[in-house]
């Protein structure tokens, strides 16, 4: 029997390719949809239910989406800084869920990513332990915030060393070093202006000190992953990765940082960052 009349079958890599492009799009349409939910024409009750589910769609949209990570979880942070200014206004803080992750120990993001968040999470520790002791009395906030940075810049500089747990194992161009990627101590002029009223020169935007540095730690590992390219990361993996950085952003939205769009480096449609 001639098979000459039969059409050609797709390709494996174009089926696939169609198939995540179906999932990006209907993530991306679900999250404008809860976004659209915390509209002020509804009520407020309502309103902080649907921020907190447009918080975990956008959050699926930076993990299914590789061209929009960045947006995904930057977007993800400001619909749970909307749900955390309502349920406040209700009295419904309590129903908040956990925001974010602490971990990228399961993880297959690329070493060098992994060292440079190290290294962001380590400055943010000592930047903040910096200001909290310029104050008094101490402030609690920026010291709690500098504790927890230093917890996770140590996590993350061991998940460093330890190169086939951190993704080496599948990226054959990784760096893989047994050097502590934190460098412990770090520059503090910028440090030393008014705490309260600070010019962030990242963004351009004006902000609180301790806002800013959240802001800049999330920023340089937002550059961090653009540049070790996750696009190849399973979507837990991404999901996960999203869930890290969100939580430094939502962190910085809960000082007092403009929930503004923020410049970040475009991202092509594989996910890399592009001038």
């Amino acid at each position: 029997m001639s098979l000459g009349g039969c059409s050609t079958l797709p390709s494996v890599e174009h089926t696939t390719a169609t198939h995540n492009s179906d999932v990006c799009t209907t993530t991306l349409v679900a999250a404008q949809k809860a976004q659209d939910g915390v509209s002020p024409v509804f009520g407020v009750i309502g309103r902080t239910f649907s921020a907190i589910d447009a918080s975990e769609k956008w959050l699926s949209v930076a993990a299914n989406c590789s061209q929009r990570f960045s947006e995904g979880a930057i977007k993800a942070a400001a619909a749970y800084q909307e749900a955390r200014e309502l349920a406040s206004e209700t009295g419904l803080s309590d129903i908040l869920p956990t925001f974010g992750t602490t971990d990228l120990t399961e993880t297959a993001v690329p070493n060098v990513a992994v060292r440079a968040i190290a290294l962001s999470q380590d400055k943010a520790a000592y930047s903040l332990e910096v200001i909290a002791a310029r104050q008094n009395p101490t402030n609690a906030t920026d010291k709690s915030l500098s504790l927890t940075h230093r917890d996770i810049a140590e996590s993350a500089a061991q998940l460093a060393r330890n190169c086939t747990a951190s993704g080496t194992s599948a990226n054959s161009d990784d760096q893989c070093s047994s050097q502590d990627p934190r460098k412990k101590v770090y520059s503090v002029k910028n440090l030393l202006k008014n705490p309260s009223d600070y010019l962030d020169e990242a963004t351009g935007l004006q902000t609180s000190l301790t806002a800013a540095i959240e802001m800049n730690c999330a920023l340089e590992e937002f550059s961090a992953v653009q540049d070790a390219d996750i696009s190849d990361l399973t979507t837990k993996d991404r999901l996960t990765t999203a869930e890290f950085i969100a939580r430094d952003v939502a962190s910085a939205y809960e000082q007092g940082y403009p929930v503004t769009p923020l410049p970040l480096a475009a991202e092509t449609e594989d996910g890399t960052a592009q001038d």
